[in-house]
């Protein structure tokens, strides 16, 4: 019907073409970053410049002033696909997906964008940070055991015929597809598992410089994975350079509690982000110092320096990773140094080697430029039981983790177990309402000094009954499926040894 037709032109002009150009000369905000925010509004009215084409003299002037901006804020992605905010907002790779998938139409196959890079890239960087049966790590503004949203992902592998990706995109279709997404499964594409074709570790240096290893590719119940990262994000970030989590067959363990799942607290786009635990690096299972938080990594953008922080960049105060290896017959080792991400820390170095299938090794080494408290927090997924000095087991129904942190220098120090909350007045959200509240265990070691060498001892077990971490003399002994480790001890090396994979490593 003509008349119907005429009626949604003139309510898209009324409601969004002209609202939209009326913004431009005040140069908003949402112009000049490369997030979600461009994607949605410029990247929406692009797509709708190309759905009204022919119906609206503004129709391809819409397209051809998004299309050079989400071209500059695809260059914004790491040189391996690296999502440019919080792992927690990579869903919104959808966005782009659907504008170029868009313009793949309206071009009549003339515009095959997503085939090349970064789109492939961003991809298998985005199944990287899955981990089963079916979950992002929950890294800065996520949310733990979130369900994907990863139905953009057809369209790359229709685009780029790549087998791997329509075994992902298959099997995680969900309900919330839109139908374009749905219309973008090619149903001659075959699909191949990641198994020999994805390596199962990984080390990203861009943006957070996220790392992950498994076990294996199964995505029902992988034996064991570890996550990392080196550095805080533009966008959604939280205090967590350094951060370790683990996953054993499938449940989180150690984990990042990421962001609430309610609504966002209140100051959360603000200097008060870092009101909440879960935002601070008490939260993040890394060396805290004398009780503050990390230094601040933001370059503020000049015109919002106060209130909501539009348009800051995390361009200072960051750690990176100095080495990664890993290696399919056995797992996988990396070291993080987040000594700038601090004041008054001269040396911050983490290592972790993760041994197939579940032993995971985390040595910290810091050398601070005065005395003062040093604290480790493990944050559990459930309240732990503290064993022994220094040793914790986790028991859930179908997996548990036995646990033990030393201090290598000898040095005297506490471990105690308590629990972390939102604390009035900051317990509220954006409305005033008062936040559901958490209450969120775990594990901490303590001492004061100047310095200090902490290992963690991980050991994820198949069953709910755990075999604890034994001690002869220097040498400890662990257990993970068929696998056994032994852990020689002094105070400036750890050497590890794995009967299994006729392997020794020296930390």
């Amino acid at each position: 019907d003509p008349a119907q037709l005429e009626m949604l032109v003139r309510g898209l002009e009324q409601r969004a073409i002209r609202p939209f150009q009326n913004a431009l000369p005040d140069k908003p905000w949402w112009l000049e970053v490369n997030n979600n925010w461009l994607t949605c509004i410029v990247g929406g009215l692009g797509v709708a410049g190309m759905a009204l084409d022919g119906l609206h003299p503004d129709a391809r002037g819409l397209v051809d002033f998004a299309t050079p901006r989400l071209e500059r804020s695809l260059a914004d992605y790491g040189p391996e696909g690296e999502f440019n905010e919080g792992i927690g907002y990579a869903g919104a790779i959808g966005l782009m997906t659907d504008y170029y998938t868009a313009l793949l139409g309206w071009s009549d196959g003339r515009e095959n964008r997503l085939a090349s890079a970064p789109f492939p890239q961003m991809a298998r960087w985005f199944i990287s940070m899955t981990v089963p049966p079916g979950h992002l790590f929950s890294f800065g503004d996520g949310k733990l055991n979130a369900p994907l949203k990863a139905d953009w992902m057809a369209a790359i592998a229709a685009a780029a015929q790549d087998s791997v990706l329509q075994d992902f995109a298959v099997r995680f279709r969900s309900v919330n597809a839109d139908p374009v997404q749905l219309l973008c499964l090619d149903p001659d594409l075959q699909p191949r598992s990641a198994t020999g074709r994805l390596p199962l570790g990984r080390a990203y240096r861009a943006h957070g410089a996220c790392v992950s290893s498994r076990t294996s590719w199964d995505w029902d119940k992988t034996a064991c994975v570890v996550g990392g990262k080196a550095r805080r994000e533009d966008n959604h970030e939280h205090n967590d350079p350094g951060q370790v989590v683990i996953y054993g067959e499938g449940r989180p363990l150690i984990v990042d509690w990421g962001t609430h799942g309610a609504t966002y607290p209140a100051g959360f786009f603000t200097e008060n982000r870092f009101r909440y635990f879960d935002t601070q690096a008490f939260g993040h299972n890394v060396l805290v110092f004398g009780g503050r938080d990390m230094a601040s990594c933001y370059e503020l953008h000049p015109r919002f320096t106060q209130g909501a922080l539009h348009g800051k960049r995390a361009l200072h105060a960051q750690g990176r990773i100095v080495s990664a290896e890993f290696d399919d017959t056995w797992g996988g080792r990396w070291t993080i140094d987040t000594a700038p991400a601090w004041t008054g820390v001269k040396r911050n170095l983490r290592t972790v080697l993760h041994v197939h299938p579940g032993i995971v090794i985390v040595l910290d080494d810091a050398e601070l430029e005065q005395t003062e408290t040093i604290s480790l927090r493990w944050n559990t997924i459930q309240k732990p039981q503290l064993t022994a000095d220094g040793a914790f087991v986790l028991e859930l129904d179908d997996v548990s983790l036995a646990a033990q942190v030393i201090s290598l220098d000898g040095q005297p120090v506490t471990h105690r177990l308590g629990n972390q909350h939102y604390t009035a007045p900051w317990n509220q959200d954006q409305f005033g309402i008062e936040l559901p509240a958490r209450d969120c265990p775990y594990v901490e070691t303590l001492l004061t000094s100047d310095r200090c060498r902490l290992l963690a001892l991980f050991a994820v077990q198949p069953g709910n009954r755990t075999t604890a971490w034994s001690r002869q003399k220097n040498t400890l002994s662990g257990l993970s499926g068929d696998t056994s480790i032994e852990i020689e001890l002094s105070a400036d090396h750890v050497i590890v040894r794995s009967a299994s994979h006729h392997r020794t490593w020296q930390l």
